[in-house]
């Protein structure tokens, strides 16, 4: 089999392991929103040791070294914990639909102010030279606004 091939079958393996990915952070945050009514803490380490030990003895029956299964499945529960911390975020945010304008949002500091009060509920745009945020409004000049929000922050 030809190098290319090998690689294409490859990439397809990489887009499937994203569709899980994707799929395992929606049901993450479902079960985020099941605490959140059950009133029960993010945080679960008694849960997060049996994903551990199930990654560990998966890895053992399929040949897989146990230290990658290790690291994989820590970082897809690190990520499904910022997932559901994020939504609790934002069912608790009190942005409630109010517009912010965040001039140099695609600054290191910018991204941070645009994902923090995007998690609290503010509607946000984004004005900055550098080009467009994904999933966010976007003005390349801050002068072009009516400077009408409710906030506006320069970073």
């Amino acid at each position: 089999m030809s190098l290319e091939r090998l690689r294409s079958q490859l990439a397809d393996l990489d887009r499937q392991l994203l569709d899980i990915v994707a799929r395992r952070q929606q049901l993450s945050s479902e079960i985020g929103r099941v605490k959140r009514e059950a009133g029960v803490p993010v945080r679960d380490y008694a849960q997060e040791s049996e994903v551990m030990r199930r990654a560990h003895d998966e890895a053992r029956a399929r040949g897989v070294a146990t230290g990658l299964a290790e690291k994989l499945l820590l970082l897809l529960v690190e990520s499904s914990l910022t997932v559901q911390e994020q939504d609790r975020v934002a069912a608790y945010g009190a942005g409630g639909g109010r517009r912010v304008l965040v001039i140099g949002g695609r600054g290191r500091m910018g991204q941070w102010f645009v994902r923090f009060l995007s998690s609290q509920g503010y509607d946000v745009e984004v004005a900055d030279p550098a080009g467009a945020l994904d999933g966010f409004a976007h003005l390349a000049d801050w002068r072009q606004s009516a400077l009408d929000h409710d906030i506006i922050v320069v970073a």
